[in-house]
């Protein structure tokens, strides 16, 4: 037993020393090098796309063959999504093993190329990263959604539309708003993906206020497609039937000037000639003073655009013009105008850059630019091809003149210590009329050692006002040996640390982490940028004390700014008092991040609902969550219809805060009316013993609590009479308690009959009643006729609603006089 013993020690101290020694030929050779490359599972991918398939293949491009370690990537914007760890027992020099996984692109990213880091870690130091390659991968689709043509006849609106991009678009969403003009009788649409180049149509039944002018009309639309929300404003053509309705604008910017015509008519038409006399200043490509350009067309209506070349540096103008238009019933010729504006144009030029990378650290690049144009520029953001960017800021508006500045922070490898990296910082920016143009400029950064001793680092996820957020911070002892007794003090620049502010860590060994949350309260009032101090002293072995200072930027949204992402409402609009009613509750995403496990809080004040409390597991961005409640309401005492109020409370977790946001809907809760027959006479007019003329009377009423409106009775006689007058008896609207008399004279044999009532109304919820009512009639010779009522005193006493109470109490005296009897 005991040598048994011994030799296990033996093979146990043989593997620990086998692992110690892979590991630390493993972390000291410096000259063990990895690539990496990334393949798509789509041949085209464009921003807005989600799940979409990952290859990244890494390569050991040696000297050294490297054990146990775990190869990961980690996505950063614009990715983000899941790829694969795989674990390499035994990685031999130019073998490859394959990540594979799922990224979403955001929907803001631009064209072009972007790296993914990828990271060879040892077993067990899964935070300390011993190597560091990166995979290129590109983006090189678009969507690009736009309207050929508008037109509205016959209480329709018919667009045209076509995607210009070289991606299918998915799902298409577009949104309308009323105006003026038109109002929607649908809020939105909902189209199938739309193919690269392909057109689609799209009828949507509108009601007009009042027969509008031929013309054409602006009218606003959201279209929501790959994630991202576009507004358009769309002109629209009302046709006429007789002329050719247009409208030709222009801009320019230079030499070239953009001329878009709108234009319908009711004839075929081949091609259209402008002509027209340039003002003073304003030349075409000659030198001369004169438009004349004709237009081929291909359809009876939509829109044009094509370039003229004009010269010009004074104001807009407004040019009469004559076309010409080619149509089958020959040329016809109309003046206008034509609306030419001259847009100046911003010019970004780069200052200067500054920064300074240390290895391993995330650092930040300064960017001076300067507006050396005659117009603003707009959205101005920067970007570089070569280091990892963790987050960048955007210049929202820089004047003519003006200098401003665009900070890229960014991630440097370990690997690249020492080196120089050169990079092409490229800027971006958007004019007025909404051209993105850019400037780049070719920049050398030379990596220096680390001298950070701590790095403290979060998810980087954006705060919330008016709520407690929760924060993740992670601590890296980068100092090459071991920390003792760390003090950490934590001090926002707004707001306040729930719980102590300060953290104590007996000890951090070299490369160790250690992941602590704070809970930060953040005001209502806090502004756009909130900063956090975070504060450091620590002892080395040696007991020297030492201090490190670093701070973290957040950026800070508003509930009301998260809220405004979500729309809710409820369907129908209308129910009836008393009854338990199906409602269906739509719940719409525009929020870029899904939802996960959601509740969703249904009360009303004075009403009952089941379920009050409905979870949800996901609420995808830009679709649609409906959950059914049943609701009821007890009728008010007037039995009027009153509008009742619908709480609606939306409950999630959103990074690292628990979020609510209530809706207060409104839905109409009306009575439920109850047609009532009553007070039937009838008396003889004239007669004799083989026919008998009678005037029938009844009252018509209203016993319920709604009203009821389009009563119409019509009398069906039986054989042996014959309605002289009226055969349908139309009755006005009858309000809750309310009865109106009606009559109707018949002739016929003397004797008794039952005449049916076929009556017809309609509800307050538009819905068609049809019920039918027995009256009896005894036709008697004048003789002996006189004016009766048709219920007799039985029927009286047995129609009464006490004559069951009277029965048991009658019974109950009986017993007791028994009773009495016996005793």
């Amino acid at each position: 037993m005991r040598k048994r013993n011994q030799l296990l020690l033996v093979v146990f101290l043989f593997l620990i020393s086998s692992l110690l020694l892979s590991t630390f030929a493993l972390a000291y050779n410096s000259s063990q090098s990895f690539t990496a490359t990334a393949k798509w599972g789509y041949n085209v991918v464009a921003s807005g796309m989600t799940e979409v398939p990952i290859e990244i293949t890494v390569t050991n491009d040696g000297p050294n063959v490297v054990g146990n370690v775990t190869v990961y990537a980690t996505p950063s914007y614009p990715f983000c999504g899941y790829i694969n760890s795989v674990f390499v027992s035994d990685w031999q020099p130019g073998q490859s093993i394959t990540l594979v996984g799922y990224l979403n692109i955001s929907p803001s990213a631009s064209l072009g190329d972007y790296n993914i880091q990828v990271y060879v870690t040892p077993l067990n130091y899964a935070n300390y990263v011993y190597y560091e390659t990166t995979a290129e991968v590109a983006i090189n689709g678009y969507v690009n959604i736009s309207v050929q043509s508008a037109l509205i006849s016959n209480n329709h609106l018919s667009i045209n539309l076509i995607n210009t991009g070289n991606v299918e678009s998915g799902p298409v969403y577009i949104y309308f708003y009323n105006t003026s003009l038109v109002r929607f009788l649908e809020s939105y649409e909902i189209l199938p993906s739309i193919q690269p180049e392909q057109s689609i149509q799209v009828v949507i039944p509108i009601e007009l206020d009042a027969p509008p002018q031929p013309g054409i009309y602006i009218v606003p639309m959201k279209f929501l497609y790959m994630r991202g929300v576009h507004e358009i404003q769309t002109p629209v053509i009302i046709p006429s039937n007789n002329s050719i309705v247009f409208s030709l604008t222009g801009n320019w910017v230079g030499k070239y000037a953009t001329i878009t015509l709108i234009y319908s008519s009711p004839y075929n038409v081949s091609a259209v000639r402008i002509i027209g006399q340039l003002p003073l200043g304003v030349t075409n490509f000659t030198g001369g003073s004169e438009i004349y350009i004709t237009v081929p067309l291909t359809s009876l209506s939509g829109m044009v655009k094509f370039n003229i070349y004009l010269d010009s540096n004074s104001s807009p103008y407004l040019i009469p013009v004559e076309l010409e238009w080619f149509t089958n019933k020959g040329i016809i010729t109309q003046k206008g105008y034509l609306s030419l504006y001259i847009y100046n144009q911003p010019n970004i030029e780069v200052v200067s850059i500054e920064g300074i990378l240390y290895a391993g650290l995330e650092d930040n690049i300064t960017i001076t630019v300067k507006n050396i144009g005659n117009a603003p520029a707009y959205n101005l953001t920067a970007s570089e091809n070569t280091i990892p960017i963790i987050s960048s800021t955007t210049l929202p508006y820089l004047e003519p003149g003006k200098e401003g500045k665009i900070t890229i922070l960014v991630y440097t490898p370990f690997s690249e210590e020492g080196k120089g990296i050169t990079t092409n910082i490229t800027i971006s920016y958007m004019t007025l009329q909404g051209i993105v143009n850019v400037t780049s400029i070719s920049e050398t950064f030379t990596v220096y050692q680390p001298i950070v001793p701590i790095v403290v680092s979060d998810p980087g996820l954006d705060l919330i006002a008016g709520i407690d957020n929760t924060i993740n911070l992670t601590f890296t002892n980068n100092l090459g040996e071991t920390i003792y007794d760390l003090v950490i003090n934590i001090t926002p620049s707004e707001g306040s640390i729930i719980g102590s502010s300060q953290i104590y860590i007996k000890s951090l060994l070299v490369g160790e982490s250690i992941s602590i949350p704070i809970v930060l309260n953040v005001p209502s009032t806090a502004s756009n940028t909130l900063s956090i101090t975070v504060s450091m002293s620590y002892l080395t072995p040696s007991g020297t004390e030492s201090s490190y200072t670093t701070t973290l930027n957040y950026q800070v949204e508003s509930l009301k700014e998260i809220s405004q992402e979500f729309e809710v409402s409820i369907s129908p609009s209308v129910v009836e008092y008393g009854n338990l009613s199906s409602v269906q509750i739509a719940i719409s995403s525009f929020f870029n991040s899904p939802i996960l496990d959601a509740v969703l809080e249904v009360s009303s004040p004075n009403g009952y609902v089941s379920p009050s409390i409905l979870p949800i597991q996901e609420i995808s961005p830009f679709t649609t969550v409906t959950k059914d409640v049943n609701i009821e309401f007890a009728p008010p005492s007037n039995g009027s219809s009153l509008l009742e109020p619908i709480n609606i409370t939306l409950r999630f977790y959103y990074e690292g805060a628990f979020l609510n946001f209530t809706r207060e809907l409104k839905i109409l809760a009306i009575g439920k009316p109850l047609l009532l027959i009553s007070g039937l006479s009838y008396a003889v007019v004239e007669g004799n013993n083989s026919e008998v003329t009678t005037s029938v009377s009844f009252l018509v009423g209203d016993s319920g609590s709604a009203s009821i409106s389009s009563v119409t009775i019509v009398p069906l006689p039986p054989s042996g009479i014959t309605i002289i007058e009226p055969s349908v008896i139309g009755v006005s609207d009858l309000k809750p308690s309310e009865s109106q008399a009606v009559s109707f004279t018949i002739v016929g044999k003397p004797g008794n009959y039952t005449i049916p009532l076929h009556i017809i109304y309609t509800t307050p919820l538009g819905q068609e009643v049809t019920e039918t009512y027995n009256i009896q009639i005894t036709l008697t010779p004048p003789s002996t006729s006189t004016t009766t009522s048709t219920v007799s005193p039985v029927n009286i006493l047995l129609q009464n609603p006490l004559f069951p109470v009277v029965i048991v109490l009658i019974v109950i005296i009986i017993l007791l006089v028994r009773k009495v009897e016996k005793r």
